[in-house]
């Protein structure tokens, strides 16, 4: 009987299914590999932070992260919640990328950049708009008026063909 085969989500080699296995063996003992080192750093040298088992076990933050998460031991052992991106401390709410503190000096450069943003547009819509304001002030009335000065009426508005006239 022939052998299932399944590519290995990992790498992207084919493998033979075997009940269990959900890698090719190669990725299997790499992360047996890494599980060890993470175990190691936990608890012969008492890590609790992802970025610092990351560092010992020499692999990537987010290869650690998920070994954490996929091992229930690892979940209550290291300390898995999100910090703030610039200064490391507690995040403000569920979702944000940054703490309080961060946060307000973020919006206040935001509210500084809309600031220079707006001056700019304006800026930019006054100087489109100033050869048309030279010629008078312009708005739907005083346009009517103007091209009906210049069409003297009689183009303006056209008699009705269609009338016994």
């Amino acid at each position: 009987m022939l052998a299932k085969l399944k590519k290995c989500p990992k790498c992207g080699k084919l493998f033979a299914v075997e009940k269990g296995k959900r890698e090719c063996s190669t990725c299997s003992e790499r992360r047996m590999d890494s599980l060890q080192l993470i175990e190691e750093a936990v608890e012969r040298w008492s890590m609790k932070e992802p970025e610092d088992i990351a560092a010992f076990a020499g692999l990537p933050v987010d290869e650690v992260n998920e070994i954490i998460r996929q091992t229930s031991f690892l979940k209550r052992q290291v300390d898995t919640r999100q910090k703030c991106k610039k200064c490391r401390k507690e995040l403000a709410q569920t979702g944000s990328d940054y703490c309080l503190v961060c946060r307000m000096i973020l919006n206040q450069a935001f509210g500084i950049a809309a600031e220079d943003m707006a001056v700019k547009t304006q800026e930019a819509l006054e100087h489109y708009l100033a050869p048309s304001v030279q010629m008078g002030d312009l708005n739907v009335v005083s346009s009517l008026n103007t091209k009906r000065r210049l069409t003297r009426g009689s183009r303006f508005a056209p008699k009705n063909r269609y009338s016994g006239s």
